[in-house]
């Protein structure tokens, strides 16, 4: 979503990185707003990126074209109502070999062990989602949101942290005022300083849904991989894949609101 920032899309460091049934959209006017480097490959249908491409002969894609000088795409997510919460449920909580109930989580959760996630929205006022090495984090049927906020416990608005060793298999909510998002930062959450959300360190991941960070960044590093069943949509300022990072994404026939991009730039509903 960046419009203006150098790199806002980058691969680097041999990162190889798959989507299928996908396509991407940089917003940035940069000359060099999608960067891929250090051997980095990046297959997906196709890309559309307002400003210019740095390695693309590293781009591959099943689209005639990869479009560059292309028409800005719009925020999917910015006119989503976003959830209300009152008082904390939980503070600074550590959460182990457990199921957890939706609530409010203050200061963050701390996974580790094999934790089951009940249906229906977290609210992570402050602090961090962080899964550790090792631990297994899963959704019930029905799927969960986790939005990301800082409402009363300051100082920082809440960020997302997967790391090495973890195992994660999490959906979206099928159905209601959220179904679809899987993620959800709090669009009042400040520009500068950045929020960092990231997913590291050999880390097995299954997510289905929308990881929709409007004023964050994601950082994909360090060998980790998500599986071909996933189906998984990112929006945030800039996003960037490293150090051997896999993401082999199959969005077919999922039934999700995804990016065509060919001739011009839209959302298919």
């Amino acid at each position: 979503l960046d419009t203006s920032s150098s790199g806002t899309l980058t691969s680097s460091g041999g990162a190889t990185t798959t989507l299928t049934g996908c396509s991407v959209a940089v917003n940035s006017s940069h000359s060099t707003a999608m960067r891929l480097t250090g051997g980095a490959t990046f297959t997906t249908d196709c890309a559309s990126i307002i400003g210019g491409i740095t390695g693309s002969d590293q781009l591959i894609t099943t689209c005639a074209n990869p479009q560059a000088n292309s028409l800005p795409v719009v925020d999917p997510y910015k006119d989503f109502a976003e959830p209300t919460s009152t008082g904390c449920d939980f503070t600074n909580y550590s959460a182990s070999n457990e199921t957890l109930s939706p609530g409010t989580y203050c200061k963050g959760i701390n996974f580790s062990g094999s934790v089951t996630l009940n249906s229906g929205v977290y609210f992570i006022d402050a602090g961090t989602f962080k899964i550790n090495s090792g631990a297994t984090v899963t959704s019930a049927s029905g799927g969960v949101t986790v939005f990301l906020t800082q409402q009363d416990s300051g100082p920082k608005y809440a960020d997302v942290s997967i790391n090495g060793g973890a195992t994660v298999d999490m959906s979206a909510q099928t159905s209601g005022d959220y179904a679809g998002l899987l993620f959800y930062q709090d669009d009042d959450t400040p520009l500068s300083p950045p929020s960092t959300h990231t997913i590291n360190g050999g880390a097995s991941i299954d997510l289905t849904g929308a990881l929709y960070f409007p004023n964050g960044n994601v950082n994909y590093t360090g060998g980790a991989e998500t599986g071909s069943g996933s189906c998984m949509q990112i929006v945030a300022q800039t996003v960037s894949f490293s150090s051997d990072a896999k993401m082999n994404i199959n969005c077919s026939g999922s039934g999700m609101s995804s990016l065509e991009v060919l001739d011009t730039v839209g959302l298919v509903e």
